[in-house]
Protein backbone atom coordinates (compact mmCIF):
# COMPACT_ATOMS: atom_id res chain seq x y z
CA UNK A 1 0.00 0.00 0.00
CA UNK A 2 1.14 3.50 -0.72
CA UNK A 3 0.40 4.88 2.75
CA UNK A 4 2.38 5.55 5.91
CA UNK A 5 3.00 3.08 8.70
CA UNK A 6 0.47 4.96 10.84
CA UNK A 7 -2.15 4.60 8.11
CA UNK A 8 -1.46 0.86 7.79
CA UNK A 9 -1.74 0.52 11.55
CA UNK A 10 -5.03 2.41 11.60
CA UNK A 11 -6.39 0.38 8.67
CA UNK A 12 -5.58 -2.91 10.35
CA UNK A 13 -7.14 -1.85 13.65
CA UNK A 14 -10.28 -0.38 12.07
CA UNK A 15 -10.55 -3.47 9.89
CA UNK A 16 -10.46 -5.73 12.93
CA UNK A 17 -12.42 -3.69 15.46
CA UNK A 18 -14.76 -1.64 13.29
CA UNK A 19 -15.07 2.15 13.26
CA UNK A 20 -12.68 3.94 15.61
CA UNK A 21 -12.38 7.56 16.71
CA UNK A 22 -9.24 9.56 17.33
CA UNK A 23 -9.54 9.05 21.09
CA UNK A 24 -9.52 5.28 20.53
CA UNK A 25 -6.49 5.48 18.26
CA UNK A 26 -4.60 7.73 20.69
CA UNK A 27 -5.34 5.37 23.58
CA UNK A 28 -4.35 2.26 21.62
CA UNK A 29 -1.23 3.69 19.98
CA UNK A 30 0.14 6.26 22.38
CA UNK A 31 0.52 8.72 19.49
CA UNK A 32 -0.68 12.29 19.81
CA UNK A 33 -3.99 13.43 18.30
CA UNK A 34 -2.10 15.66 15.84
CA UNK A 35 -0.41 12.59 14.33
CA UNK A 36 -3.82 11.06 13.74
CA UNK A 37 -5.11 14.23 12.02
CA UNK A 38 -2.48 13.74 9.31
CA UNK A 39 -3.26 10.04 9.07
CA UNK A 40 -6.98 10.76 8.78
CA UNK A 41 -6.31 13.06 5.85
CA UNK A 42 -4.05 10.45 4.26
CA UNK A 43 -6.71 7.73 4.54
CA UNK A 44 -9.33 10.08 3.09
CA UNK A 45 -7.10 11.01 0.15
CA UNK A 46 -6.35 7.32 -0.47
CA UNK A 47 -10.10 6.71 -0.65
CA UNK A 48 -10.24 4.22 2.24
CA UNK A 49 -12.81 5.91 4.51
CA UNK A 50 -16.57 6.33 4.08
CA UNK A 51 -16.33 10.06 4.82
CA UNK A 52 -14.48 12.56 6.99
CA UNK A 53 -16.68 12.14 10.06
CA UNK A 54 -15.86 10.39 13.32
CA UNK A 55 -15.53 7.57 14.04
CA UNK A 56 -13.44 6.52 11.07
CA UNK A 57 -15.19 3.85 9.05
CA UNK A 58 -13.75 1.89 6.14
CA UNK A 59 -15.46 1.77 2.77
CA UNK A 60 -15.02 -1.12 0.33
CA UNK A 61 -11.60 0.20 -0.74
CA UNK A 62 -10.45 0.35 2.87
CA UNK A 63 -11.70 -3.17 3.51
CA UNK A 64 -9.83 -4.34 0.42
CA UNK A 65 -6.68 -2.62 1.71
CA UNK A 66 -7.06 -4.48 5.02
CA UNK A 67 -7.33 -7.77 3.13
CA UNK A 68 -4.15 -6.89 1.23
CA UNK A 69 -2.35 -6.09 4.49
CA UNK A 70 -3.46 -9.41 5.91
CA UNK A 71 -2.29 -11.29 2.80
CA UNK A 72 1.06 -9.46 2.86
CA UNK A 73 1.53 -10.45 6.51
CA UNK A 74 0.64 -14.05 5.72
CA UNK A 75 3.02 -14.11 2.74
CA UNK A 76 5.87 -12.65 4.80
CA UNK A 77 5.41 -15.21 7.54
CA UNK A 78 5.24 -18.04 5.03
CA UNK A 79 8.45 -16.80 3.43
CA UNK A 80 10.19 -16.76 6.80
CA UNK A 81 9.06 -20.33 7.40
CA UNK A 82 9.70 -21.61 3.88
CA UNK A 83 12.13 -24.27 5.09
CA UNK A 84 9.35 -25.89 7.13
CA UNK A 85 7.24 -27.79 4.62
CA UNK A 86 3.56 -28.20 5.46
CA UNK A 87 3.78 -31.96 4.94
CA UNK A 88 6.70 -32.37 7.35
CA UNK A 89 5.54 -29.75 9.87
CA UNK A 90 1.75 -29.33 9.75
CA UNK A 91 1.84 -27.96 13.30
CA UNK A 92 4.03 -25.05 12.16
CA UNK A 93 1.55 -24.12 9.46
CA UNK A 94 -1.37 -24.37 11.88
CA UNK A 95 0.42 -21.92 14.16
CA UNK A 96 1.23 -19.68 11.17
CA UNK A 97 -2.43 -19.39 10.29
CA UNK A 98 -3.42 -18.61 13.88
CA UNK A 99 -0.60 -16.07 14.32
CA UNK A 100 -1.46 -14.30 11.09
CA UNK A 101 -5.08 -14.00 12.12
CA UNK A 102 -4.43 -12.89 15.65
CA UNK A 103 -1.69 -10.35 14.94
CA UNK A 104 -3.56 -8.32 12.36
CA UNK A 105 -4.73 -5.36 14.39
CA UNK A 106 -3.07 -6.94 17.44
CA UNK A 107 -6.40 -8.36 18.59
CA UNK A 108 -7.38 -10.72 15.77
CA UNK A 109 -10.72 -10.51 14.09
CA UNK A 110 -12.72 -11.09 11.01
CA UNK A 111 -9.82 -10.94 8.52
CA UNK A 112 -8.00 -13.59 10.52
CA UNK A 113 -11.00 -15.89 10.52
CA UNK A 114 -10.37 -17.14 6.99
CA UNK A 115 -9.89 -20.84 6.43
CA UNK A 116 -8.59 -20.98 2.86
Amino acid sequence: LEVSAEACWALSHIGVQGPLGVDDLVRMSGLSPSRWADTHQELLEAGYLVDDSAPWELNWRGEDAVRRLYEAQRTALRSLLSDFGPEEHPDVFDVLERVTGTTLGDEGGRWGDRTD
